[in-house]
């Protein structure tokens, strides 16, 4: 059985963003602290290339629900992309989800 990707977007859409709610090891909620800095950051599997980080927000704390807008003047080819959410905390401590891993981000032709 082949494996879904965790994010889809279609290349050309006007409106492009991602999200998605944030989990901890165990499965439950990841509660996003006041305070807290989000970015989205991705790579093309196809041919190393720098990561491409994209300022993200919060949606809602308590559900840890997180959006980024991706940019619509510079639309990402078609292909699978690695890709994970970075948080920085007030403290300045660091978190990255999922923990240890990528996302497996799939961008589908128009």
């Amino acid at each position: 059985m082949i494996a879904s990707p965790d994010l889809t977007i279609r290349t050309g859409d006007t409106l492009p963003f991602v999200q998605q709610y944030l989990k901890n090891r165990d499965g439950t909620t990841f509660v996003i602290p006041v305070g807290t800095t989000v970015e989205f950051l991705y790579r093309t599997f196809a041919v190393p290339m720098d990561l491409v980080e994209v300022a993200g927000l919060v949606v809602t704390a308590a559900t840890g629900l997180v959006r980024a807008q991706l940019n619509p003047v510079l639309p990402i080819a078609p292909g699978r992309y690695q890709a994970f959410w970075r948080l920085t905390l007030s403290t300045g401590d660091v978190i990255s989800f999922p923990d240890g891993a990528y996302l497996w981000m799939q961008v589908t032709p128009e």
